[in-house]
Order: C-alpha cells, then structure tokens, then sequence
C-alpha cells in the first residue's frame, strides 16, 4: 500500500454527486476499513494529491484514483496526464471508469499507464465486481472482500 494509514484509501474523482455515493457503498460494501475521498474534477483532485489549498493539510497519498474521463474545470485525461507526469503521484494505480465510447479514449488511457479501464456499470452488482477486481489489483486483504448477495 502507497498511504500510511492501515487503511485502503481511494479518491474517486466524478463530478456527479450520485455516481460518487453509489461508488462509495459499492466500495464499503467490499470492505467496511477502505477509506473513501471525494473530489468533483481533476483540479480538485490535483490539489487534494499535491496538498494545495483546502487540501493542505491532507497527509495521506492514496492505494488508489478512481477516474471519470468527462469533467469539468480539468477533465479525467488532463488529470491523467498530470498524475503520470509527477515522480510523487506516478505510481498510484489509476482506474478510468467511462461513460464515453471506449474507443475515444483507450489507447490514449493506457500509453498513460492506467491499471485498468470500466465502462460505467449498469447496476450496482456490476459495480461492486469492478471495484472487487480493483481491490485485488491493488493489493487489498483478499480475505475481507464480502462476496455475498446481500448489501
């Protein structure tokens, strides 16, 4: 794990509020300890990363960034760009969640590095096998993860 914490810890950057809660339960209902931060565009996310601002006092580098692809002030690709860019930042796994065609931005998204990429799911059991994977990927207690039906 990347943070400091005892904690798994995500940034979920989505300008849609619901998308955010709907990632945060998929997320908790994995495993209760994961630790969920969330930004609207990738200039928030940017500043929450690199303690600018009203994130100054954030000590905590995220196992985790999951990322829309279409938002605004700094959109999900820009934020990628930069992410990639800095020695502090680039070896966070970057997930791009997308509710765009993929073709439009897939192989822009993987010659930057990104460790995986999602279409936006349908329904919430579809969301939590994605973020299940990402879990896996990143290196989560595989032992915690609550594969049962009822959330």
């Amino acid at each position: 794990m990347l943070n400091n914490s005892n904690k798994f810890s995500f940034i979920i950057a989505d300008d849609d509020a619901d998308d955010q809660m709907l990632i945060q339960e998929a997320v908790k209902s994995i495993d209760i300890n994961i630790e969920c931060t969330s930004v609207f565009n990738g200039s928030q996310l940017l500043d929450l990363l690199l303690r600018n601002g009203a994130y100054m006092y954030n000590q905590c580098i995220p196992d985790a960034i999951i990322l829309d692809l279409n938002m605004p002030v700094l959109d999900g690709l820009g934020a990628l760009k930069q992410i990639k860019r800095n020695p502090e930042l680039r070896e966070i796994p970057v997930f791009i969640l997308y509710s765009l065609r993929k073709d439009d931005y897939s192989t822009q998204c993987r010659s930057l590095g990104v460790a995986g990429l999602y279409a936006k799911p349908h329904t919430a059991e579809e969301l939590k096998n994605i973020f299940r994977e990402i879990y896996r990927i990143c290196g989560g207690n595989s032992q915690y993860i609550n594969y049962g039906q009822t959330y």
